[in-house]
């Protein structure tokens, strides 16, 4: 009995000899794992691409997702590189919405709590507050609506030990219910407080206690969507630890931005200090990731061209680094120097927005799964006797 055909290799040729000429980043066992994850709710989308719909909820084998077959009791495996880097398409506009409300909202409350950078009030209520709680939970609505399974939201909070999407959902919710607490005792209607009797009202030990308590939850909330990408070592442009401190960084400057762009004066210059700083180390932080990404080669390498040479640069280098961080920061800058008026610090903040989301785009959009070693099926050979 014949054999069946092989698939097509794209790393056999001169000079490719297995794992190591093919620039493999990660075995194939965690490559497995990122399919289960994200293929456990329905069709597998390479076997739909042949016709292959498999019945069952756990992962089919790399050959059948290619050719949509089944392997016969007894086949012998051998192990050959098939199946080359592919860009992921499972995340995109959703998800850097998601990053961009959950950092913004944490770091307004942040900014306004350790740095003073006040944006108003709202009937006697922090602005900034109200802002981040809202942000935040804006945030968590459209994680729900790209999961595509809204309603089992309490599934997420199973497994914190585990899961970092699951430690998140806690912050979220225990940032916004300790947010709404703090902001009731504040809020003015008819020129009355009419919950200014809490027991945590401004000024109390038990008020201080809960503002350092929902600090710590959005300070949580800031990282971990850049922790959940970083754990995903079958993305290697992701699985670097630089990726949850640009978000730490970005979310702070894009905050003290907003200050500016929500009417704080100009003549506040702690706003601009916080986001020139934060400007800095955002820059830093995405040339260390960059060249980190060139020097570990393999799929890392090709990501790195795709937002600096390729598809996604006009986001990242245009959008992100010159227009999103090197002109707002200069201009804050100025601001710090000499001084600018409203207009051009209102500026500085929409730049500082429209690059923060671009940035987190562009990282999501050029992600590219890792090479695999696929079981190549072979006739068993009890069946040529």
């Amino acid at each position: 009995m014949q054999a069946p055909k092989a698939l097509s290799n794209p790393f056999q040729g001169p000079g490719a000899t297995g794992w190591r000429a093919a620039n493999l980043d990660t075995p194939r066992q965690e490559r497995i794992k990122f399919y289960r994850h994200f293929t456990s709710s329905g069709p597998l989308r390479a076997g739909r691409a042949h016709g292959a719909r498999p019945r069952r909820r756990h992962l089919v084998g790399f050959r059948e997702m290619q050719t949509g077959t089944r392997s016969a009791p007894g086949s012998v495996f051998t192990a050959v590189p098939q199946l080359g880097a592919t860009p992921q398409n499972l995340w995109g506009l959703n998800h850097a919405t998601w990053f961009l409300c959950m950092g913004l909202g944490s770091a307004l409350f942040l900014n306004r709590l350790l740095f003073g950078i006040d944006i108003g009030q709202v009937y006697g209520m922090p602005l900034a507050d109200v802002l981040g709680i809202i942000l935040v939970g804006f945030g968590g609505i459209v994680l729900l609506a790209s999961l595509g399974r809204p309603f089992r939201i309490l599934g997420a909070l199973r497994n914190p030990t585990s899961s970092w999407i699951s430690r998140g959902a806690i912050a979220d919710f225990v940032f916004i219910a300790i947010g709404v607490l703090l902001v009731m005792p504040h809020l003015t209607l008819g020129g009355a407080r009419p919950l200014e009797w809490s027991p945590w009202a401004p000024g109390t030990g038990l008020e201080r206690a809960l503002a350092w308590g929902a600090a710590a939850s959005a300070l949580f909330i800031i990282v971990y969507p850049g922790l959940v990408l970083a754990v995903l070592r079958t993305i290697p442009f992701w699985n670097t630890s630089l990726i949850p401190l640009q978000y730490l960084s970005s979310a702070f400057a894009s905050a003290a931005g907003m200050a500016y762009l929500l009417g704080s004066p100009a003549s506040a210059r702690a706003p601009a200090a916080v986001a020139v700083a934060s400007v800095l180390g955002t820059l830093a932080l995405s040339a260390a990731h960059i060249l980190s990404a060139y020097a570990r080669k393999g799929t890392a390498c090709m990501s790195a061209n795709m937002v600096m040479r390729g598809r996604w640069a006009p986001h990242f280098v245009l959008g992100n680094l010159l227009l999103g961080l090197v002109a707002p920061g200069l201009i804050l800058a100025i601001h710090l120097a000499g001084g600018f008026g409203n207009g051009m610090l209102a500026l500085a903040g929409v730049l500082l927005l429209a690059g923060n989301f671009l940035s987190k785009y562009a990282v999501i959009k050029a992600g590219y799964l890792a090479p695999v070693l696929v079981p190549e099926r072979r006739t068993s050979p009890s069946l040529l006797h």
